[in-house]
């Protein structure tokens, strides 16, 4: 059998496309940038007024209206990290690139390689060479360096939010205080940050390890990628649909809410602090039983993988 070599130069030809996307960011933080000018020259306008008028002509309504807008602290509406990351960075991403097409991204660099090495053979080769383990080792890390792609991108872009916006303080305004006050985010943006790059990485995880579950038994690239895709859709689609209802009949709770494999790009249900983690660890963790029960047996996959041919997919 002839042994077929394949390089994986799509992870670096993603690395340098989501590279090259955050940095398309700088966009949505010059208009942020732009409209804190605007405000900021609007505010002057209207104190400078306010401070010129002539009190003694001026009507009791116009007289209140100055009064607030000299007594305003502006400086809490000032633009801060968290702030244009919500108000500009998200929807210029999702804009682009929303979640349901970055779970096919995803899926189309971590199956490409899993499903060429098994219908192509090339197992049975490196299993005369190396021991199973190993070899599943070196499968599974070619699909889940991809989980490695949004986290790296949202660092380049938290990055430049900090760097052109400066305010790592999360000002308890109008915007953000409601949502982040009383939790763990309260104080600094680089928690909530943090966390949001561990819910990216565990949630591009699970998607890796859906798209090995499925190429275990599925070898064509084409339906492997397709039926990974539909798996995840459906188990969102349960979550929101089935589970949620169950929870909610039974207890009257509405805890279902917080089970959401799609959101990606940010971290929702602040307020219940690092819930949301724990229940995507959970679904990561099953997810792992799941993929380790698939691959055990090395016997079944080498009869699987023998009952393809020789021929290289395109």
């Amino acid at each position: 059998m002839k042994k077929i070599k394949i390089k994986d130069r799509m992870f670096v030809v993603m690395i340098v496309l989501f590279i090259l996307f955050a940095f398309s960011t700088l966009i949505g933080v010059k208009n942020c940038i732009e409209s804190a000018k605007v405000r900021k020259d609007l505010e002057n306008e209207m104190i400078q007024n306010c401070e010129i008028l002539d009190r003694n002509t001026a009507t009791k309504e116009h007289l209140e209206i100055c009064d607030r807008i000299l007594a305003a602290d502006y400086e809490k509406y000032r633009p801060t990290a968290y702030t244009t990351y919500y108000s500009y960075i998200l929807e210029y991403i999702r804009k682009y690139c929303n979640e349901f097409i970055l779970i096919l991204i995803i899926l189309i660099g971590s199956v490409f390689y899993v499903t060429k090495y098994l219908r192509n053979r090339m197992i049975l080769n490196d299993l005369t060479r190396e021991d199973y383990k190993r070899v599943k080792k070196k499968l599974f890390f070619s699909s889940w360096k991809y989980s490695l792609l949004v986290p790296l991108m949202l660092i380049v872009v938290f990055s430049i939010v900090i760097l052109f916006v400066g305010s790592v303080d999360i000002f308890e305004n109008e915007r953000t205080g409601y949502l982040l006050e009383n939790t763990i985010f309260a104080k600094n943006v680089l928690v909530y940050f943090g966390v949001l790059l561990l819910n990216a990485f565990i949630l591009t995880l699970l998607y890796c390890n859906i798209g090995l579950i499925v190429a275990r038994k599925e070898h064509n690239y084409i339906l492997a990628l397709i039926k990974s895709y539909i798996i995840i859709i459906g188990i969102e689609i349960f979550f929101e649909v089935i589970l949620y209802h169950i929870i909610y009949k039974l207890s009257g709770s509405s805890f279902g809410v917080y089970f959401n494999i799609i959101t990606v790009f940010e971290y929702t249900y602040t307020e219940k602090n690092l819930l949301t983690i724990w229940i995507l660890l959970g679904l990561l963790a099953i997810s792992f039983v799941a993929l380790y029960l698939s691959y055990r047996n090395k016997e079944h996959l080498i009869i699987d993988c023998e009952k393809n041919d020789n021929k290289e997919e395109d």
